[in-house]
């Protein structure tokens, strides 16, 4: 019996130390793996479909507040290095949106009162990593964005066709210098949160001297660009991203986007809040 006893004591032992090894080889194995596929997939397509609320005011045209819904199209493309990423965004959507002032019936006034409204995102970013917790689930980094943002309305005041009966057109052009402030936070090997704010720093801003139409002068000059400095261009890009991986390769996204801007030239301002909610899927690769 004793010797029995010694025997089950010695095989206890050896199931032990080899659970124990056991453990520390798959967690270095998925641990090397991660890194693996972290340093080979590099690059990253996503394309994204989005619905839209659009808030304008632009006083150029009316001292109305109008405001309608959309729904964006956008992809892009993404590198990721060893401590920084580079980001290339497009997005456009086309949005009929009508006033307050209009009612009963926003998208159906029986005078047709609506104004087209169009506009276009294209953004570059450049972000480092900065600062990490010890777990390793909290990430902050910054950088900087170059920011292109185009929009035009065309408003209709009495119905029938624009362009033949009471409307007018105006446009801005926006291409902005912002800091990227950017925090990633992992919920697990699967699931990761980011959250990413832009405020522009200096701005070329482009904005018609009056309407585009039923005026003889240039749609489009360079005296309707000017630089702003901090402060004559109030706003914002912020998003808020929820990251699933169905596979390594293949990534889905849930995200709330929010863009504001406030700007006044020639004694008007003109003002715009775009709110995105959009899906994403990305597709990372190596080479």
């Amino acid at each position: 019996m004793q010797v029995l006893r010694l025997v089950i004591d010695r095989v206890k032992v050896i199931i032990k130390h080899t659970i124990h090894f056991l453990i520390l080889y798959l967690g270095s194995t998925v641990t090397g793996r991660a890194q693996d596929v972290d340093t080979i997939l590099r690059h990253r397509f996503f394309i994204t479909t989005a619905f839209n609320r659009v808030d304008s005011r632009d006083e150029q045209a009316s001292p109305l507040l109008y405001y309608g819904n959309g729904t964006p199209l956008g992809f892009g493309y993404e590198y990721r290095g060893d401590s920084y990423r580079h980001t290339l965004r497009f997005s456009f959507s086309v949005s009929d949106v009508n006033a307050n002032s209009l009612q009963p019936d926003l998208q159906d006034d029986p005078f047709g009162r609506k104004v087209f409204f169009t506009n276009g995102f294209l953004t570059y970013s450049y972000i480092r990593d900065c600062a990490k917790t010890p777990d390793g689930t909290l990430q902050y980094s910054y950088g900087l964005a170059f920011d292109n943002v185009g929009f035009l309305r065309e408003y209709k005041y009495y119905g029938g066709d624009l362009y033949s009966a009471g409307g007018e057109a105006t446009w801005e052009e926006l291409n902005m210098l912002s800091p990227v402030i950017r925090v990633d936070y992992a919920l697990g090997s699967s699931q990761k949160i980011n959250s990413i704010l832009m405020l522009p720093l200096i701005s070329l801003v482009g904005r018609p001297g009056y309407n585009l139409m039923n005026t003889n002068t240039q749609i489009i000059s360079g005296n309707n660009f000017h630089l702003v400095l901090l402060g004559g261009l109030l706003g914002w890009n912020y998003s808020l991203t929820f990251e699933q991986k169905i596979w390594d390769a293949l990534v889905v996204s849930a995200l709330y986007e929010s863009r504001y801007y406030r700007y006044t030239r020639y004694g008007w301002s003109t003002s715009m809040l775009i709110q995105d909610i959009a899906l994403q899927l990305s597709w990372r690769f190596g080479l």
